[in-house]
């Protein structure tokens, strides 16, 4: 599993677990890759490599893009998110699936 914000990833996390799917952490894969000698802002084929040594089948990638705007006298952020979910063939590079979630209306809690 692999994640541009930490809140979306570990709600994936927790979705793909709930459903007895196995998930490598990303600190694994984090590791194996500086073992292996790759950068620190590892790109999607690093992610691959790094997963395929895990002994992973697929990498679900998740991408948030997160919207705020302050909506009152106190200053609270109200949060607008949309999100692509896609999961790669460790072998082949290739997509095995994927999927889009967007809010419907805005919230302020942005870890739930």
């Amino acid at each position: 599993m692999w994640g541009n914000h930490p809140d979306a990833a570990n709600s994936l996390k927790t979705w793909l677990l709930k459903r007895r799917i196995t998930v490598v952490d990303e600190a694994k894969v984090s590791q194996i890759a500086v073992e292996r000698g790759m950068h620190n802002s590892l790109s999607n084929a690093d992610v691959l490599k790094a997963a395929k040594v895990a002994g992973a089948k697929q990498v679900v990638f998740v991408e948030a893009d997160i919207s705020s705007q302050r909506f009152d006298i106190l200053r609270q952020l109200r949060h607008n998110v949309s999100l692509h979910i896609r999961a790669l063939d460790v072998d082949s590079g290739e997509i095995a699936w994927n999927g889009n979630a967007r809010s419907t209306a805005p919230f302020t809690d942005l870890t739930e």
